[in-house]
């Protein structure tokens, strides 16, 4: 189950049915008493160190993990431009952080790094921050129309993607998991946290144009200014073309928006926006 190559969901079940034999074996051949001189071995996948443990449940923990990961890889590779596709990358989104949360939960001392308690709330929260981000790709597929529930709907499913993203770059800047934790991870949370909350209030102040909507604007631009920036200092996400295409479109995007409605007197009317609710 473990050296099997595919990326689905029969790779899956193998891996289910393995963990379930080995809560078998456990039960009739390792007495709680004693050490059967049986070593397990797990690689760590973020420092690359070896741990080993004469315990069945570093084994039962490793497949675990590689469920949540298997999961994440289902997700990804899921077809995004239907909403079939992105309805099943979300299910495999939350059976990843689901697998992972329960280890969190029932595994507590295992030897490795990938599975200490804030590595693993780091990788649940990435795994609901893709999930929520699909959500919103889910949402805006059919198109996103001039009318106002339908702005009032898009403007929260992103808010709702930027402060989930907003948190997991808090949990990734956090001991002991930020020093190993890759720098373009950190850094794309962190420019996907501002790039949805430019677009809440871009969307919110299309729908509030007239009354509050250039004030919405204005922090629209401050938080895709920040996106851009944040994506520049970081040399990975410097060379993925379709990131920097999409940033600079919608910054782009809310610069026009904000030009075609200034007036004279703007300056004499800087209210700030405040932020857009999640609900």
């Amino acid at each position: 189950a473990c050296q099997t190559p595919s990326r689905d969901e029969a790779r899956v079940e193998l891996l289910m049915t393995y963990f379930i034999q080995l809560g078998f074996v456990e039960n009739r051949f390792f007495p709680p008493t004693r050490q059967m001189g049986f070593l397990f071995t797990w690689c760590d996948s973020l420092t690359g160190v070896l741990v080993s443990q004469q315990n069945l449940l570093l084994e039962k923990a490793s497949v675990l993990f590689n469920t949540g990961a298997l999961y994440t890889q289902i997700g990804t590779r899921r077809y995004r431009h239907t909403q079939a596709g992105l309805q099943s990358a979300i299910d495999a989104f939350q059976r990843a952080a689901g697998v992972l949360k329960y280890l969190k939960e029932t595994f507590t001392h295992t030897p490795s790094y990938d599975m200490i308690p804030a590595m693993l709330s780091v990788l649940v929260k990435m795994m609901l921050a893709q999930t929520q981000e699909s959500m919103f790709e889910k949402i805006s597929l059919p198109g996103i129309w001039n009318e106002f529930f339908m702005l009032v709907k898009v403007a929260q499913e992103a808010a709702k993607v930027g402060e989930v993203c907003q948190q997991l770059h808090a949990a990734m800047s956090q001991a002991p998991v930020k020093e190993n934790i890759p720098y373009s991870w950190a850094s794309l949370a962190c420019v996907k946290a501002h790039h949805y909350a430019a677009l809440a209030h871009y969307f919110t102040a299309i729908l509030l144009i007239d009354h509050q909507g250039k004030s919405h604007l204005r922090r629209a631009m401050a938080h895709h200014e920040e996106s851009v920036q944040e994506a520049s200092l970081c040399k990975k996400l410097r060379s993925i073309e379709v990131l920097q295409k999409v940033l600079c479109a919608a910054q782009e995007r809310s610069r026009l928006t904000y030009a075609q409605h200034q007036e004279d007197d703007d300056l004499l009317n800087l209210i700030d926006a405040p932020s857009v609710v999640v609900v």
